[in-house]
């Protein structure tokens, strides 16, 4: 995590490495530092990294799928979601189910934008919050902190409610999908942060029901009861 700090930190296949070393990942995507005691000396390193996982829906690989490949029982599903734990999860803020392309889309040459197109989109978006958080990041550098305030996964809570705030609507579109999904107190405010996001994406000042929905969109071990056999679900 460390030395993937202001970078990217990709994890094939998660469920298969140790869970101790998973479980180990909690602290520093919460914290965005990893501290390291030894003896009577502690040494805390910067860890502020986007971390991207990997994994199948089941040992095979195959669950879901439309040619019943699959002969994983229950026990055995049960036993490969176990290795992720409800907390780790929680801490991941995007999280998609992509299923198997029918062949017949894999004809003709690729869809959608360009990834030049794309990094234009988010260079923008990043600019909006470079001049949102400005007075934060230099107040940050004054002070010698751990980390620059330049995005909305820096800012504080409490700041990124006061220059952000929800409106009651959209607040308690937030509020109604907390109680329906079970979300945890964490979960909300990564929710706030992800539906910020899209709204600098997308060019909005302010953050609309439509970005909440959207963020709530990814949280798809949430809404499949934090189940890898569950099945797609909708936001209501």
């Amino acid at each position: 995590m460390s030395l993937a700090h202001r970078g990217v930190l990709f994890l094939d296949e998660l469920p298969e490495f140790p869970r101790h070393v998973v479980e180990a990942l909690r602290q520093p995507l919460e914290d965005s530092f990893v501290t390291v005691t030894r003896g009577r000396q502690t040494v805390r390193f910067p860890a502020r990294a986007i971390v991207v996982a990997a994994l199948n829906p089941c040992p095979c690989g195959h669950f879901g799928g439309q040619d019943g490949r699959c002969h994983c029982s229950s026990v055995v599903l049960e036993r490969y979601r176990s290795r992720l734990s409800g907390p780790l999860l929680d801490r991941i803020d995007i999280q998609l189910r992509l299923d198997a392309l029918p062949s017949e889309q894999l004809r003709g040459g690729p869809q959608g934008e360009s990834s030049q197109h794309v990094r234009h989109r988010v260079q923008r978006a990043r600019d909006r919050q470079l001049e949102r958080y400005a007075d934060l990041a230099a107040h940050c550098a004054a002070g010698n902190g751990d980390a620059s305030v330049l995005t909305n996964a820096d800012v504080p809570m409490p700041e990124l409610r006061r220059r952000s705030p929800l409106t009651p609507p959209v607040h308690d579109l937030l509020l109604r999908a907390l109680d329906a999904f079970g979300l945890s107190l964490r979960a909300h405010d990564r929710v706030w942060r992800v539906a910020r996001s899209i709204a600098d994406v997308a060019g909005d000042r302010e953050i609309g029901a439509d970005h909440i929905g959207e963020a709530l969109q990814y949280r798809w071990f949430d809404r499949a009861g934090q189940s890898l056999a569950g099945p797609n679900c909708a936001v209501p």
